[in-house]
C-alpha cells in the first residue's frame, strides 16, 4: 500500500496539473485495501463459512461504543458477516464510481478540489465519500468485535492502525 500512496502523491507534486488523476487512482486503491483487510481477517478466520460456525448461537450485546445501544442483541450468523462484506464492499464500488463523476465534473468546470461551495461538486461528494468511508469503517469495526476471539492470534489492529495511519497521513 505504502510504494503505492507514495507513488501517486509523488506524482501529484511532481506533475500537479494531473494530480487530480492520480489522487483518483490513490483513492480507489485505498477502497480496494480496506476490502482486502477484511477479506484478510475472513481468510485468518477459515472464511465466511467458519466464522458463521464459530459464532453460531452467538449475540452482540448491545454497546455505548458500536452505537448499538439501542438495538436489540445482534445475531452473529451468516446474514451478519454478509452485512460485514457488504458494508466494505458497498466502498469498493461506490469509490470508482465517484472518481468517475469527479473526472466528469472536472472536465465540465463543476469541481474544485477543496472548494465547499454549495454550487461546486466537491463539498456534496465529500459528503457521500465520508458516509460511505464511515460505514465500511464501521462494519469492519462490528465484524472485529464479534470476532475478536477467532483474530486474536493473528493481531490485526496494529495492521489496521498502519494502514489508516498512511491513509491519514497522506
Amino acid at each position: 500500500m505504502v510504494p503505492v500512496y507514495a507513488l501517486m502523491s509523488f506524482l501529484s507534486l511532481v506533475l500537479s496539473d494531473f494530480a487530480i488523476y492520480f489522487n483518483s487512482l490513490r483513492e480507489i486503491y485505498e477502497a480496494w485495501v480496506i476490502y482486502n483487510f477484511l477479506s484478510l481477517c475472513l481468510a485468518w478466520v477459515g472464511g465466511p463459512g467458519a466464522v458463521v460456525l464459530s459464532l453460531s448461537g452467538r449475540v452482540m450485546k448491545p454497546s455505548w461504543f458500536l452505537m448499538t445501544c439501542c438495538l436489540p442483541p445482534i445475531s452473529l450468523d451468516g446474514r451478519f458477516i454478509r452485512r460485514c462484506k457488504q458494508g466494505g464492499l458497498q466502498f469498493v464500488i461506490l469509490k470508482p464510481i465517484l472518481v468517475v463523476i469527479t473526472l466528469i465534473l472536472y472536465a465540465k468546470g463543476k469541481y474544485h478540489d477543496g472548494n465547499f461551495s454549495p454550487i461546486q461538486s466537491y463539498l456534496y461528494l465529500t459528503i457521500i465519500y465520508a458516509i460511505s468511508y464511515s460505514l465500511a469503517l464501521y462494519a469492519l469495526a462490528l465484524f472485529y468485535v464479534a470476532c475478536k476471539d477467532l483474530l486474536q492470534p493473528f493481531n490485526p489492529v496494529p495492521k489496521f492502525i498502519l494502514i489508516k495511519s498512511v491513509v491519514f497521513l497522506t
